[in-house]
């Protein structure tokens, strides 16, 4: 396989104020995390399903590296919404003056986002196209041809969707090869479901499996969250959904920037 490290320059920002809470309290959370999931999916509503995009000034629809994925690639509940696609952006500009796109649905998964960005992703002729989503969002129903989730699948239909999953990553970079652009894949961060946790680990068991044989570039974003049991540690975990941790916080989203090793974006990789 091909993890990528990094060894980026320049201060690590302050962590974000947070409450830890007490070991009880943390487990009476983990009990509601499933009712918790579902009613922040229900939450967070049909319209806030858009495509996002960064681009520096005089950007004129091309990006030399675009991003897919969903909120966590948004960046959402990172301060100021600047998560780790900010960081790797402005990285980006920095060290090789590249453009940039972020193709990023909330409450995308792989299918939704493919079928509603995958044009324009083409369409913008990138050089490299970084894919970053969990198994979780797979639980949310997307209707055909619709623009937004309507339901949230039981975790019975986890094996399933885990499969097609890994058809659909399959399918991605192949699609993607024929842009033709360099894919990079990220493995899968950690989710609060226990039996998302199994699928998000054989997922990526299988992705780094997968890219080493298609000499893909893998970006791991699992390692740096992790806090043993497939879940984000609580330091790295938004104090805004105390129950589910489901996002990164502001450091959370740092730890996954500093995963990600700026070489594979350079001109000579790309080539």
């Amino acid at each position: 396989s091909s993890h990528v490290g990094s060894s980026h320059g320049g201060p690590s920002p302050a962590p974000e104020p947070r409450q830890l809470g007490t070991m009880k309290a943390r487990m009476a959370g983990r009990a509601r995390v499933r009712v918790s999931c579902l009613a922040w999916f229900c939450a967070v509503g049909a319209a806030s399903a858009r495509l996002v995009t960064r681009q520096p000034p005089g950007g004129a629809g091309t990006a030399d590296v675009i991003v897919m994925g969903s909120s966590v690639a948004l960046g959402d509940l990172a301060f100021n919404t600047a998560g780790w696609s900010t960081h790797l952006m402005n990285a980006l500009r920095e060290r090789y003056n590249y453009t940039f796109l972020c193709a990023c649905f909330r409450q995308g998964n792989l299918t939704s986002v493919m079928n509603m960005a995958f044009d324009s992703v083409q369409a913008a002729a990138p050089r490299a196209v970084l894919v970053s989503f969990s198994i979780g969002n797979e639980l949310l129903y997307w209707p055909p041809g619709a623009n937004a989730s309507s339901g949230f699948l039981s975790e019975t239909e986890l094996p399933r969707l885990a499969a097609n999953f890994r058809a659909g990553i399959v399918n991605l970079v192949h699609r993607i090869r024929a842009i033709p652009a360099v894919p990079i894949l990220a493995l899968a961060y950690p989710h609060p479901m226990d039996s998302v946790v199994l699928h998000n680990r054989e997922t990526n068991a299988w992705m780094e499996q997968f890219a080493a044989a298609e000499g893909v570039p893998v970006v791991d974003f699992e390692t740096p969250l992790d806090d043993g049991h497939g879940h984000i540690q609580l330091r790295y975990a938004s104090a805004q959904e105390p129950d589910l941790h489901i996002h990164p916080n502001t450091l959370g989203h740092w730890k996954m920037f500093r995963a990600i090793d700026l070489d594979i974006f350079s001109p000579d990789a790309l080539a």
